[in-house]
């Protein structure tokens, strides 16, 4: 199927819908704000509770776009192959290899666990294994009512002859706000298929929502039927509580570390983790999990609760000893067959003509293929009796422990193939069939403390013999239902004819099933006597007080249909029981902060009975650039008014601090000028800022209360040259933050710096602000060797104008512009940008052109100053403290993992050079390598980490593609292209070797390989040789280093000082004078190479 490129453009009010986090404290702290945790966060913040949700993820409308919201886009993403995980929207989570699918790895995306429930019987059985009444079906209806609003059938806008029954009553006139409704576009081969379900004995009920399953019935979507675009709990409950102005904060992108109890084992916070940075969120009642069915047990297991010999391995402190954390995991694998069909199936988006129509009927009308996810019906069925009397005794011993409306299997036609296909003309359709009375049960368990680390994920598909005998019968119904549509052109196409008994039939299922996404129970819920609970039937935590648990993982069990509404109603019920057992409502605050979260993305899929499916849930950071061709530059650029304001919001939540970004808002601080002097000029709250709405900054918009300049030429006893403009004592540095600024520093280019007063103090002490005349070789723009060129993708680029050698400099400067890098997370986002503003605006004129010319990625003016500063910014360390400076000339240059240039920092002269580590053609991009600027997040590279010395972050190159460019991606926004990506296997073998090369190089024991060989030099060669094949030639500094040692330990000085002066040459580009490198190497080629550490190291000394 083609995807349509353009079809959205919002038009939100972005300003209501995200706010800035200053919330550290609540009464109730809710990990994870996927589909329960929004669910629950809007009922205790609807009944006036206090309440901050914690969430990993980002908006799913930035992070995936038209694929996340338009319904013909629902399966796409989904693939359960290890090369296609969306590394923007997902977890990446990989099962350990299935035995019963004959030791296949699949990717389990994260959060698909959605929509649908199960029968009266399913809940009688749930409430009889927890011993709790109120599950059973006529009690938990309620709550199925509560959550969606169903919006009828709009037969106006389908074929006259469309049949769609439905039961009203399962439905609650006052539901909501989740939308419920059904496609506007009925698809052709659905008539076919609905006599297909008659011809095989399934009867039509009136819809999937009322506590039968068995027969077939049209699907209830999670659908705007205003729209026809995906309606999830993050556009139902979570813009509905910041609409009613309900105390609900969001932290996105912010990563729960470990649950924090007091000494009576009551949970009192959450340690957190912001892009690197840690710090506490607390809860002054309770903390509530939500973060699905795999990361919950992780989470539980990191904080000390879950099976004892997990704990006892990872030496964790065992506050609850629960074995059953982690067990007995129930999901429905499913699988396909497909066929050519005779009806327009794949073909229907096919063609521009197709293309332009649909988006022409998505957009006037809200009809047409794209509001429809691929299938209209959806069937349910026992095995046919002369199926199930193939099944073995045991077997039937096994299914009978399920309720007699229990379905073994569901049907879902879809219309297209399911795999690739070489045949562009035909059409085709598949009929998926899972299985949904599993007997086999998974495991998820974890080999880290670091919720970073995935967990370890064993779903245990199809182990159970009964399960096998239960998919062959089911593989062939289908062909029954398949022959019975009467629209099947020659051949099976998937397997295929050949496929006939039943060894064959389950060695093709086991080759191709895949997770259906409705993993449960891996924190069971039920009586205390029951050793395999973990939650009581209200989802309290056994064994501590003041946590709860409301995701899928309490299920005993997974219901036959789809999880999404059981999922809601169990979040809704739990909300209630804690609102009513709670000590009285909470005090509705005036105004509250709150942050946007939006990391339920994904596609839609149908319902089973209960309610509704929402779209599978996704995860991750930016929406990248690298995606422009799913959608035209138009919606490109309306997405990113999302993107930015996302974007601050991940860096306030940092630290939980700020205020709603209402321009025109009052100030949430009062600032002061020249708080180390007598005069006083206060800024105060009641003074409303709105930012300029121009492009460029000038400087007589500048508060008129700032003084001016006073002297032409810089003087290092008084640098400043404007009154420092400063905030109050802030909280957490115990310091105001104040704006410096010097328009005479490095002869006349300026400089404005935000920081706290001790740190100005220090900065000034510095040789290039006490000695004018040490930055006279830099910011020289006289013919310099590059020039600036848009770059496709990456904003602006750097090219070189004429050859460059090894060593040569090709940029030099000082910076315009310096702040302390925690500024963000002490003050709001409204405030900050009232603050660099002022900054830039006291900027020399044409330092304050450069700046402002410098690229950023969002078009919304209120931040622009903010936008350049996380677009251009490099960090050095004041002191012991990092701070950002942006030096607009540099910010040009791009990262790349092949870099051509290397760069350093000079503290002393706060300069930023950039050298050229190989030669360079003319008009060859100049590229920088970057560093890695948060710890690692995939195992095999925390294991690097802790295995190689400390160097080993700042040689970032040095790592696979995979975790390479995915740092590459989360930092900077774009696809790396260079070489050494585009060549990844061969890179990653060379990789591989220089890996085991220095692994073996830092042995120096008396018995190590290299010593009783003597073969250190050798390896070192080979090892520059690697180096330089990959194109790092702008870390050679390490090789050319282990060469020296290597020399060195022979007592082979001569070749030693040689390997050493090349080395320096290396570090020189790499850390400038003074850096670690570079003394130690001139110090092997300068000193005396004889006391040097490894001289004689590798020399063999025998007894005689």
């Amino acid at each position: 199927m083609s995807y349509v490129t353009t079809v959205l453009l919002h038009d939100l009010d972005v300003g209501s819908l995200l706010c800035i986090s200053k919330l550290t404290r609540a009464i109730v702290q809710i990990v994870g704000g996927g589909t329960t945790g929004l669910t629950v966060a809007k009922r205790l913040g609807g009944a006036g509770h206090t309440v901050a949700v914690i969430e990993a993820g980002s908006l799913y409308e930035i992070l995936n776009g038209n694929l996340s919201e338009v319904p013909a886009y629902a399966t796409r993403g989904t693939s359960a192959q290890l090369t296609e995980i969306p590394p923007l929207v997902d977890w990446g989570f990989i099962t350990t290899p299935q035995t019963g699918l004959q030791g296949r790895r699949l990717r389990y995306a994260q959060g698909k666990t959605l929509g649908g429930g199960g029968t009266a019987g399913t809940y009688q059985k749930w409430a009889t294994d927890v011993g709790d009444s109120s599950f059973t079906f006529p009690n938990f209806l309620q709550y199925f009512k509560k959550s969606p609003f169903l919006t009828p059938p709009n037969l106006s806008k389908l074929p006259s002859n469309s049949n769609i029954s439905y039961d009203a009553t399962a439905f609650g006139e006052s539901g909501g706000p989740l939308q419920v409704s059904y496609s506007n576009f009925r698809l052709p081969f659905t008539p076919s298929i609905e006599n297909a379900f008659l011809n095989v004995g399934l009867s039509s009920i009136p819809g999937l929502n009322s506590g039968n399953l068995i027969g077939f019935a049209n699907a209830t979507y999670s659908i705007d039927p205003a729209t026809e675009t995906r309606s999830s709990a993050e556009t139902a409950f979570l813009r509905s509580a910041i609409e009613q102005n309900e105390p609900l904060t969001v932290y996105v992108q912010t990563s729960a570390k470990k649950l924090l109890f007091d000494g009576n084992k009551r949970a009192t916070g959450v340690q957190v983790s912001s892009s690197g940075l840690s710090y506490t969120l607390s809860a002054t009642k309770e903390v509530i999990a939500a973060a699905g069915v795999f990361k919950t047990p992780q989470l539980l297991m990191v904080s000390g609760i879950g099976p004892f010999s997990t704990l006892q391995r990872l030496d964790i402190p065992i506050l609850s000893p629960l074995n059953g954390v982690g067990q007995g995991i129930w999901d429905h694998p499913y699988f396909d067959i497909s066929y050519k069909v005779t009806v327009p199936t794949d073909q229907i988006l096919d063609g521009p003509a197709n293309q332009a129509q649909a988006i022409t009927d998505f957009r006037s009308s809200q009809t047409g293929p794209l509001t429809n996810v691929g299938g209209d019906l959806i069937g349910f069925s026992k095995l046919p009796p002369k199926y199930r009397s193939t099944l073995t005794p045991t077997a039937l011993t096994s299914l009978s422990q399920f309720p007699s409306d229990w379905p073994d299997l569901e049907l879902l036609p879809i219309s297209g193939a399911t795999f690739p296909t070489n045949d562009s003309t035909a059409n085709y359709a598949s009929f998926s069939i899972a299985g949904v009375a599993p007997l086999s049960r998974g495991t998820v368990t974890i080999n880290s403390t670091d919720t970073n680390d995935p967990p370890i994920i064993n779903p245990n598909w199809l182990t159970s013999p009964t399960d096998q005998e239960v998919v062959i019968q089911g593989f062939k119904f289908a062909r029954d239902l398949a022959a019975a549509s009467g629209i099947i052109v020659g051949p099976e196409v998937r397997p295929g004819p050949d496929v006939k008994t039943d060894a064959q039939i389950l060695d093709y299922i086991q080759r191709v099933m895949k997770p259906f996404h409705h993993a449960s129970a891996s924190c069971k819920m039920g009586p205390p006597s029951d050793p395999k609970a973990v939650v009581s039937t209200t989802g309290l935590v056994y064994g501590v007080t003041g946590l709860r648990v409301v995701d899928a993982s309490t299920f005993p069990l997974a219901p036959p249909g789809h999880c999404q509404a059981t999922v809601c109603n169990c979040a809704a019920g739990c909300g209630e029981d804690w609102a009513r057992n709670g000590k009285g409502k909470g005090k509705r605050r005036k105004r509250v902060s709150r942050a946007r979260d939006a990391a339920n993305g994904g596609g839609g899929k149908r319902v089973g009975t209960g309610a509704l499916e929402l779209w599978p849930r996704r995860r991750g950071l930016f929406w990248a650039y690298a995606n422009l061709d799913l959608m035209e530059w138009e919606v490109f650029v309306t997405m990113n008014l999302f993107i930015f304001l996302l974007f601050v919001t991940t860096s306030q939540a940092l630290a939980s601090s700020g205020q709603c970004l209402h321009p025109g808002i009052e100030l949430s601080t009062t600032f002061s000028c020249n708080l180390m002097g007598d005069e006083q000029v206060i800024l105060s709250k009641n003074n409303h800022y709105r930012p300029a709405k121009t492009t460029t900054l000038n400087a007589k918009n500048s508060d008129t209360r700032t003084s001016s300049p006073q002297e032409a030429v810089y003087d290092p006893k008084k640098p400043w040259t404007h009154t420092p403009v400063c905030t109050q004592k802030l909280e957490g540095i115990n310091e105001p933050l104040c704006i410096y600024t010097s328009t005479t520093f490095a002869s006349g280019r300026g400089i404005s710096i935000l920081t706290k007063p001790s740190k100005a103090e220090k900065i000034t002490q510095v040789q290039g602000f006490r000695d004018s005349s040490s930055l006279s070789a830099l910011n020289k723009d006289q013919d310099p060797p590059w020039r600036v060129i848009p770059t496709p993708g990456r904003g602006m680029g750097m090219l070189a104008t004429r050859s460059l050698d090894l060593g040569d400099k090709i940029t030099a400067y000082t910076p315009v512009f310096v702040a302390a890098s925690y500024v963000g997370n002490i003050v709001s986002t409204q405030d900050l940008e009232f603050l660099f503003r002022r900054a830039i605006d006291q900027l020399p004129e044409a330092s304050r052109d450069k700046f402002m010319d410098l690229a950023h990625r969002y078009e919304i003016d209120e931040y622009r100053v903010q936008d350049i500063v996380q677009t251009n910014c490099f960090e050095f360390d004041v002191d012991g403290e990092m701070h950002l400076a942006v030096y607009p000339e540099t910010s040009r240059i791009n990262h790349s993992c092949g870099a051509n240039s290397q760069y350093h920092l000079n503290a002393t002269l706060l300069s930023h050079q950039v050298l050229a580590a190989r030669p360079i053609a003319p008009g060859e991009e100049i590229t920088i390598s970057c560093k890695l600027r948060r710890e690692p997040t995939l195992p095999h590279v925390r294991q690097r980490a802790n295995d190689l010395t400390k160097k080993f972050l700042d040689a970032y190159p040095i790592l696979p593609h995979e975790p390479r460019s995915t740092n590459l991606h989360d930092t900077f926004h774009f696809t790396c292209a260079c070489s050494r990506c585009l060549n990844a296997r061969k890179s990653d073998a060379r990789i591989s070797r220089i890996q085991s090369l220095e692994s073996s190089l830092a042995d120096w024991s008396s018995t190590s390989p290299v010593t009783l060989k003597s073969n250190g030099p050798q390896l070192a060669q080979e090892l520059i040789k690697l180096y330089e094949d990959d194109g790092l030639h702008s870390v050679l500094v390490r090789p050319y280093g282990l060469l020296a040692q290597e020399h060195a330990a022979l007592k082979d000085a001569e070749s030693a000082r040689e390997a050493a002066r090349i080395a320096l040459k290396y570090g020189l580009l790499k850390e400038g004078e003074g850096g670690g490198d570079v003394t130690s190497m001139r110090e092997m080629m300068e000193g005396d190479i004889e006391g040097h550490w490894a001289w004689g190291k590798r020399k063999k000394r025998w007894w005689w």
